[in-house]
């Protein structure tokens, strides 16, 4: 005994755990430091900060709720249940615990295995004990009615989850979510119960039972009929949006080949907005494309005008030809749409249970996470659309590579699938693997599973080869992969239909100064004649349409021009037609996007590009951007454009025969003068090529200077227009900078501009 007294001691005297030494001025200042990182988006370090506020106070509440709605966020439904339980265990009066602890037990009954009719009763029937719990408190609180409709549609009760779902619409409107919500279940019982919907819906009188009769008549095939109950509804709708009606109707024109039936009914849609739930309504067509900074942004929206800015500005961004008479991604988005809906829907669970990816070695964002309604699959082709190349390998247990370790246990032949992007110059190569351990249910997997998969797809790389070293190539395999889903979740694309061919079009940008602040924007253009030619045959002329946009950086569009051009037909061999868009626009930062269209033609030309459109109002020394030309004349001598009394046939091509000289036009702004209203000023024309040649090129690789011409002038305008020749006859062909610099010879003052070139 006398032994053991020393050593109690020791005990009694060491301090007390961690977790019992309670500091809640520390704890408070974690938890705040963790709403603001959460506010940030760093939900990682909220996490982080979360979890250390707990070590300073175990009785810490609102961190035990914090924790719980991020892992009922990742649908981590064990974890979040038990940061819910450890309130309750605190504070059984805490109306938020109950209500997650509802929605924890209503998800963990519906996944639960393989005991999943035992467990789905006891999870189901605690859920119903919380929700009931919250209701008699407070009916009002957030979409607890909703949430609880949720539950019985699980349980079969379709009945009661519609009496539910439009008691929460009753009892709180502005629940926007929760009327969202509402749509999605009576879409859910349309496709999963079609005969027992159809009856049901039969007897209702509402509006949305009204709308669902005619949904179900699109989703059935009869489309015309659809479309007549839909435009019946439109004529005298009350008290549902009408946003809806209008995205079905876009639908069903997808179907066909006109794609301002598609458009115009999506825009009529936006412009109904009034409400967030009717911006919700639209978002749900739209939220498979956007990137995560556009998701972040429509949650902080909150005007009608504001949400409908944001759709402007999601299909401003994404089309190729803005100019053009109707938005062609946008058309594109629709068509996909019917096509996902006819082959890659799927409303079932999406669990770990029915995962393939067993370890979660894959991640995604929080825009993936939105879709309810398609398959993997289908989410990656409404961005991208069909892939490059696919590849479907069916193998056997027997033939697995590490099927246990990455796709789980194989009871039947495994069916992966694998898509190809090939790289273009917007968008980087992409291979995405799917795999399903149910029907319908395609999930991204990190790879493919099996020796048979791998030799199906040996000539899309070294990963593939089968003899590669297995624990190298599962961790390449799992990394490419991951680079792939980082890339197709970051960006989307619109992919022309295969008959479509490129019209090669050069643009030429060059400003000036206009009047009232604005800056003068003269946009060139050039295309192959030939090419067309090769389309038209021998026909006398052809019709081109072209257009030109120049959005704000909101994408907000500030001018748009669109013409027809008629081409008379022939013209010599080799030649290039000429085209121009003149506007002017206040100093700012612009998107620009060009298109040519020849009529009658699968030809489809056009580039997009940034514009920094300077300010030339300013006092001090500034000069225009350098208009190459194949020729200047006095006005009134040349067809082409005019300005400053000469007529100017710009090149945008920017190559020039070295034969002829080439002509330069540009003005120079805010000269000084001298004591007798006089300006001096040096202009330099300076050429120089990309690089040295020989070994001193090849060394330093240093451009060199090849032409250099500087010429004194003295004048009596402070912003005189200048033009010239530059001859070019000695020089070697290939590429070349052109600098001018002006100089003013009172101030010292230099500003320079540059244009490439190329000689021939």
């Amino acid at each position: 005994m006398r032994r053991l007294l020393p050593a109690l001691l020791f005990l009694i005297l060491l301090p007390a755990p961690a977790e019992a030494q309670r500091n809640p001025a520390r704890a408070r200042v974690l938890l705040e430091k963790a709403d603001a990182l959460l506010a940030e988006g760093n939900v990682r370090g909220a996490t982080v900060a979360y979890e250390r506020a707990l070590e300073a106070d175990r009785d810490l509440v609102p961190a035990y709720l914090a924790l719980g709605r991020l892992a009922a966020a990742e649908e981590d439904w064990s974890a979040a249940g038990g940061r819910f339980n450890d309130v309750l265990k605190r504070n059984e009066e805490n109306v938020e615990a109950h209500y997650y602890r509802a929605i924890v037990d209503r998800e963990l009954g519906r996944f639960r295995t393989p005991v999943r009719l035992i467990k789905e009763r006891i999870n189901w029937r605690d859920a119903e004990r919380h929700f009931e719990w919250v209701l008699a408190r407070d009916s009002t609180y957030r979409d607890v009615l909703y949430q609880y409709a949720l539950l019985e549609q699980y349980r079969g009760d379709w009945e009661r989850a519609f009496q539910l779902a439009h008691r929460q619409m009753a009892l709180r409107p502005e629940a926007a979510e929760a009327y969202a919500g509402l749509f999605r279940l009576y879409t859910l019982y349309v496709v999963e119960h079609p005969a027992e919907a159809e009856a049901w819906l039969r007897d209702q009188s509402t509006e949305i039972a009204r709308f669902f009769q005619a949904e179900w008549q699109r989703r059935h095939g009869d489309e015309a009929r659809a479309e007549a109950m839909f435009r019946a509804l439109l004529a005298d709708v009350r008290t549902i949006p009408r946003a809806p009606i209008h995205l079905a109707l876009a639908r069903i024109h997808a179907g066909g080949d006109d794609p301002e039936a598609v458009e115009a009914p999506f825009w009529q849609a936006v412009q109904s907005i009034q409400s967030r739930a009717d911006a919700l309504l639209v978002f749900e067509d739209v939220k498979y494309i956007l990137r995560e900074d556009e998701r972040v942004a429509f949650d902080t929206l909150a005007s009608p005008e504001a949400y409908q800015a944001f759709f402007r500005a999601v299909w401003a961004r994404r089309d190729p030809m803005p100019a053009a008479a109707w938005n062609v991604r946008l058309v594109e988005h629709y068509r996909r749409l019917r096509y996902a809906d006819a082959h890659f829907a799927h409303y079932g669970p999406r669990a770990q249970f029915n995962n393939p990816d067993r370890f979660r070695e894959l991640s995604f964002n929080r825009v993936f996470e939105l879709n309810r309604e398609y398959n993997d699959k289908g989410f990656i082709y409404l961005r991208h659309g069909p892939a490059d190349e696919v590849v479907v390998t069916i193998s056997n247990d027997h033939d697995a590579l590490f099927t246990e370790r990455r796709l789980g246990s194989v009871q039947e032949p495994l069916t992966v699938e694998s898509w190809r992007y090939h790289a273009t110059a917007a968008h980087p190569e992409m291979i995405i693997h799917f795999a399903s351990l149910a029907g319908g249910n395609w999930r991204m997997v990190p790879d493919v599973g099996t020796f048979r998969a791998l030799e199906d797809r040996i000539e899309w790389g070294p990963l593939y080869n089968p003899r590669v070293i297995e624990p190298t190539r599962q961790m390449e395999m799992r990394l490419q992969t991951q680079a792939s889903i980082d890339a197709a979740l970051a960006t989307d694309r619109h992919r022309w239909a295969d008959s479509v061919q490129a019209l090669d079009v050069r643009p030429l940008v060059a400003t000036f100064r206009a009047d009232g602040g604005q800056t003068a924007v003269e946009v060139f253009y050039a295309f192959p004649v030939d090419r067309v030619v090769e389309h038209v045959g021998e026909q006398p002329a052809v019709t081109i349409e072209t257009g030109l946009a120049l959005h704000d950086r909101a994408w907000r569009v500030v001018e748009e021009q669109r013409r027809d051009v008629r081409l008379r037909l022939p013209q010599p061999p080799g030649s290039a037609t000429l085209g121009h868009f003149g506007l002017t626009a206040a100093p700012d930062s612009y998107h620009v996007a060009l298109h040519v269209l020849p009529e009658g033609t699968p030809l489809v030309g056009g580039q997009r590009f940034d514009l920094a459109v300077p300010d030339y109002g300013a006092g001090t020394l500034q000069m225009s951007d350098i208009l190459p030309a194949s020729g200047i004349r006095p006005a009134g001598t040349g067809p082409a454009f005019v300005r400053g009394g000469w007529a100017v046939t710009p090149n945008p091509t920017g190559a020039f025969a070295r034969e002829q000289p080439i002509g330069l036009f540009f003005e120079v702004y805010h000269l000084t003068f001298d004591a007798q209203d006089q300006t001096h000023y040096t202009i330099e024309y300076t050429l120089r090529s990309p690089q040295r040649r020989g070994l001193l090129g090849r060394l330093f690789g240093r451009s060199r200077t090849v032409l250099s011409v500087k010429s004194p002038a003295t004048g009596t305008e402070a912003s005189p227009v200048e033009v010239g020749q530059l001859d070019v006859s000695s020089l070697d062909p290939g590429r070349y900078t052109l600098t001018i610099t002006v100089t003013d010879q009172l101030t010292g003052r230099q500003v320079s501009r540059f244009r490439d070139l190329i000689l021939y």
